[in-house]
């Protein structure tokens, strides 16, 4: 049976933050994070994921879709190399794997979404409770200066499996996100194609399986 990877929860995180209330008590790099994402109240790219191993070698690589309508709609659709479609509406998980013709149907609650229950619909103090976030200095990190601007967070949970999280941007696009484990395991997810600030058709956040269609409720 499939499951969300690490990699792609932690982006679905990332991708759903939504500033709602922004209070006093956040950090600065905290406010300005969530009003970077708070400008993109709807989202949809062509993505592409690479993996690499802590010695930097190429592991894994996918690519598809991504459709957001924030804060509760999410579409996750994998093209290759092969067909996976994942949903987040509202309190539901849908994972819909067309080559084994099986839909995994769950709860938000659930252990393995329970932070894209919390991020998807997180504000700056949410994401404060949850990160340490810092602004990064582009001018000292080249390979970033093109990007316009970069945001990391590290997990204050010194148990989390995740040891970095890197947002970039560029005209106040998500352009690309890094993720980085304790393993020193990296994935990169970047965008292209990108439509921001319009509202999807909710049809995209439903899912209509082959009547043969093997149903499993978690």
């Amino acid at each position: 049976m499939r499951h969300m990877s690490s990699p792609l929860l932690a982006l679905v995180f990332c991708i759903g933050f939504y500033s709602s209330i922004v209070l006093a008590e956040t950090s600065l790099a905290a406010r300005q994070l969530a009003a970077q994402l708070a400008n993109q109240s709807g989202f949809a790219a062509d993505f592409t994921q690479q993996s690499f191993n802590s010695e930097s070698v190429l592991v894994d690589r996918s690519s598809g879709h991504i459709v957001l309508n924030r804060p509760f709609h999410l579409r996750w659709e994998t093209k290759t190399p092969f067909a996976q479609t994942i949903i987040i509406n509202g309190d539901r998980y849908l994972q819909y794997d067309s080559d084994i013709d099986q839909l995994i149907i769950s709860s938000l609650d659930s252990s393995d979404t329970a932070i894209p229950s919390l991020l998807l619909s997180a504000d700056a103090l949410a994401i404060d409770s949850v990160f340490t976030v810092r602004r990064v200095d582009l001018d000292s990190d080249n390979n970033l200066a093109s990007l316009g601007e970069s945001y990391g967070l590290t997990p204050l949970d010194t148990g989390s499996l995740i040891a970095e999280l890197r947002i970039n941007f560029k005209q106040q696009l998500i352009t690309s996100i890094m993720i980085l484990d304790d393993f020193g395991n990296r994935s990169q997810f970047d965008f292209n194609k990108i439509t921001a600030k319009k509202i999807f058709d909710s049809n995209l956040f439903e899912l209509d399986p082959p009547a043969d269609t093997d149903i499993i409720y978690r």
